[in-house]
């Protein structure tokens, strides 16, 4: 879950973030495989996020990002709206170049 949180960061609105991943369709098919073979808690949750964003569907990232934030207890960072395309672009430039 931890790393589906990070990945999150590149396309939401929030005070803070703490960490990134690349959003990338390697990464998320990576993601997808793992959670598909595993017995993690909230597997199937997982595993809905990890279809919709392998289908390049995005519209929930937010709900997405806020229910890792809940589930790792978080206190600042709760993600508010999301990042313009020239936003994420710039946030790619800064985290991943």
């Amino acid at each position: 879950m931890d790393v589906m949180h990070k990945m999150t960061h590149q396309k939401v609105r929030s005070q803070d973030k703490w960490g990134a991943i690349p959003m990338s369709p390697k990464i998320i098919e990576e993601v997808y495989k793992i959670v598909d073979s595993s017995d993690f808690q909230h597997r199937d949750k997982l595993l809905s996020i990890a279809a919709r964003w392998r289908a390049f569907d995005f519209s929930t990232i937010v709900q997405d990002h806020n229910f890792f934030w809940e589930d790792k207890e978080g206190t600042v960072g709760k993600a508010h709206g999301t990042l313009s395309p020239a936003e994420e672009v710039e946030f790619i430039e800064v985290n991943f170049k």
